[in-house]
């Protein structure tokens, strides 16, 4: 994969600093957004390939950042790739009728989130039916099992 401008909406700093080692270890260029308000901001600035967006994060949730960004002609084809603890199915049900190109539960797995920004960046390319495998990666601060 091409090295992309990546944004990363997570109000974790650990879990914001794992990911921007792991995605600049794969040669993209990355943006924090401490909250979804900064999130949906720098977002409209444009210049980002793909979003990495936390769910619960203050002044703005996910879905208010999606709904934010699908709404905006100009910003709506931004590829999004949902980044949540939470595993219940009607939260992956929401996330994908807000719009997201991929959703991934943490922990992380390495493996499944390089294949979800793969499949993200392909033309009319939606999550995966396998973003849901086994953790290789732990995100610091997760409350995951």
């Amino acid at each position: 994969m091409r090295p992309i401008n990546i944004l990363v909406a997570e109000d974790n700093p650990l879990n914001f600093e794992l990911l921007q080692d792991l995605l600049e270890s794969l040669g993209h260029r990355i943006c924090w957004a401490r909250d979804g308000q900064e999130a949906l901001s720098l977002a409209r600035t444009g210049g980002f390939d793909l979003l990495f967006l936390d769910l619960h994060m203050p002044r703005l949730n996910g879905l208010e950042v999606m709904v934010g960004l699908r709404g905006d002609p100009v910003r709506a084809h931004l590829k999004v790739i949902a980044l949540t603890a939470d595993a219940m199915p009607a939260v992956r049900a929401e996330l994908l009728r807000a719009g997201v190109d991929g959703f991934l539960h943490k922990p992380l797995n390495l493996g499944l989130l390089v294949d979800q920004m793969e499949a993200a960046m392909k033309d009319d390319a939606g999550p995966t039916a396998s973003s849901l495998g086994p953790a290789l990666v732990r995100l610091p601060g997760s409350t995951a099992a």
